[in-house]
C-alpha cells in the first residue's frame, strides 16, 4: 500500500494531507527529520515513507501530554462508570434467573 493509498484511506480522519504527521495537542504536525520507511516484509518493496519527528514536536508533544495528563484520571473514572452501566443490566438479570 502506497502513502498516496494510506492519504486516501484516511482522507475522513486527516483531511486533505499531503503527508503523513503525528496527530500531537489536538492538530496534525509534520515532521522534519529523515523519512521513514516502512517496508514490505514479503520483497523488501517501499510500502510507505513520511518526515520522522524531530526534536521540537519531542517537545510539543511532552508538552501536550503533561497538559493533558491532569484529565487522564477524570477519563479512567468515566470509562469505569459506562462499563459498570453497561455490566448492570447483566447483573440484574443474572439475579432474577437465580432467584426466580
Amino acid at each position: 500500500m502506497s502513502t498516496a493509498k494510506i492519504l486516501e484511506l484516511m482522507r475522513p480522519y486527516w483531511g486533505d494531507r499531503s503527508v503523513i504527521a503525528s496527530y500531537v495537542g489536538g492538530q496534525f504536525i509534520e515532521g522534519h527529520s529523515a523519512p521513514v520507511e516502512v517496508r514490505n516484509a514479503h520483497d523488501d518493496s517501499l510500502l510507505l515513507s513520511f518526515p520522522d519527528a524531530d526534536e521540537s514536536l519531542v517537545d510539543i508533544a511532552d508538552k501536550a501530554a503533561k497538559a493533558a495528563s491532569s484529565l487522564w484520571p477524570l477519563r479512567g473514572d468515566l470509562l469505569a462508570q459506562w462499563v459498570f452501566s453497561v455490566q448492570q443490566p447483566w447483573r440484574l438479570a443474572e439475579a432474577h434467573t437465580v432467584e426466580g
